[in-house]
């Protein structure tokens, strides 16, 4: 698909959107405080960007299973968001209920370089 994306800093802010071309354009947009804060221990935030297990498909009977590693990172503290996304076009129609519904949280992590460990099918 194509995509595009917009990075704006200010002193105090920082507006960041992506966007991916299917049918129409998707877009995810957020406002944010231009200060980083390290994640709250037990936090949403934490069990969010705090896993270190990936998983993935191989066939209908086996799972790949690999280990991510990478240092914790910071949260930009979330102002304002936009989510303009056609989740039934991008993602098929068992997502398409996703069009009517309110995120329960919106996160801006400053991320890092991860470390893809080798795998193992489960």
């Amino acid at each position: 698909m194509s995509m595009q994306h917009t990075w704006l800093s200010s002193a105090d802010q920082l507006h960041v959107e992506y966007r991916w071309k299917k049918k129409n354009w998707n877009s995810v947009k957020v406002m944010a405080a231009n200060v980083p804060k390290g994640i709250t221990p037990n936090s949403e935030e934490e069990f969010i960007t705090e896993h270190y297990w990936g998983y993935t498909k191989v066939t209908s009977e086996k799972t790949s299973e690999y280990g991510v590693e990478h240092p914790k990172w910071d949260m930009y503290p979330t102002l304002d968001y936009e989510i303009n996304v056609d989740f039934g076009d991008v993602y098929g129609a068992g997502f398409e209920f996703l069009n009517k519904e309110t995120p329960k949280s919106v996160f801006l992590a400053e991320g890092s370089e991860i470390e893809v460990k080798a795998g193992r099918v489960i």
